[in-house]
Order: structure tokens, then C-alpha cells, then sequence
């Protein structure tokens, strides 16, 4: 947090709202990353597989080995390339030209950059931050089937009989 509270001082007394991890790998172009990794020697990486890790398990296994064993795999593997991003991006800058940049358009960015980070309001970010975080919360629980399943329920209770074993009274003399 030091790091950035030095480049964005509004943000030195922020406190974090929310913190969230995902399982789910999907890649920008819904294809896994499979394949050695270029600029690591040894470093094969089979990830990004879009929840399909069962479907493609088999063949990604066999073609890794295959990979590793120094024999070429029966699928071309160079869209799954795990450099792909990272050699566009290399591609696409070397295709454009140079953008010089002057010391004064440093200087520039800088104070514009100072210029809109005086006007953040630190409370006015965290009242914002916890407002979208209770609306995600919202938006999850919305989604939750078990509490459609409630809701739907209590909605419908006239309607709604619910399975289950009769009580036996007991004889009355």
C-alpha cells in the first residue's frame, strides 16, 4: 500500500472494502495458455482452460509431455502460445512509431496528473467503495438460487405444501 499511497497520496488512508478470489481461468480469447513459456528455460504452464480443465485434461496432458519430451504435438500448438499476449503487444509496439517525448511534456502529465489527484476526496472514495461493495453484495444475493427459492416460497406460502410425515395423535378415550 506504500506504493501506491506515494503515487496516488488520496489513497493513503484507504481501507480496503472488499477482497475477492476466483478459480475460474478464462482468458481474454476464451483459448488456454499451453505451451512452454519463452523467456523461462524448462517452464510449461497448461492454464486459462475457460472451465473446461475436464473436457481438454487428456489431450492437453498428452501434448505437454509431448512438448517436454522435445517432439512436436499432433495439434499446432501456437494459439494456445502463453507468450501470445506479450509477443503482440511487442509486435504491435514495433510497428509504431516513436512517440518522442519532450521534458516538458513530463512535466505536463505530472501536474496534470497532481491536478486531478487534489481534487479526490478520501471520504467521498470510501463512502463510494462501500456503496458498490453493499451493491455487489446485493447483486450476489439477488443471484443466489437458494434465496430465489426462499423468496419464491414466502411469496407463495397459500400455495405451498410442504412434504413431510403426519404427527399421530394420540387415541382419546
Amino acid at each position: 500500500m506504500l506504493g501506491i499511497a506515494q503515487l496516488l497520496p488520496a489513497l493513503a488512508n484507504a481501507k480496503v472494502q472488499h477482497v475477492e478470489a476466483s478459480t475460474l481461468a478464462i482468458t481474454p480469447d476464451m483459448l488456454p495458455y499451453l505451451g512452454r513459456v519463452a523467456s523461462l528455460d524448462g517452464l510449461y504452464i497448461a492454464a486459462g482452460m475457460n472451465s473446461q480443465t475436464f473436457l481438454y485434461a487428456p489431450a492437453v496432458a498428452k501434448a505437454v509431455a509431448l512438448l517436454d519430451s522435445g517432439k512436436a504435438p499432433e495439434v499446432d500448438m501456437t494459439p494456445f502460445s502463453p507468450d501470445r499476449y506479450i509477443l503482440k503487444d511487442l509486435t504491435e509496439k514495433a510497428a509504431a512509431p516513436a512517440q518522442p517525448h519532450t521534458a516538458s511534456d513530463v512535466d505536463q502529465d505530472i501536474a496534470d496528473l497532481h491536478e486531478g489527484l487534489s481534487a479526490l476526496d478520501p471520504e467521498a472514495i470510501e463512502r463510494q467503495l462501500a456503496e458498490t461493495a453493499a451493491a455487489r453484495d446485493a447483486a450476489k444475493e439477488a443471484n443466489n438460487l437458494k434465496a430465489q427459492g426462499k423468496d419464491l416460497v414466502d411469496a407463495q406460502k397459500e400455495n405451498v405444501q410442504y412434504a413431510g410425515l403426519k404427527k399421530e395423535e394420540p387415541p382419546t378415550e
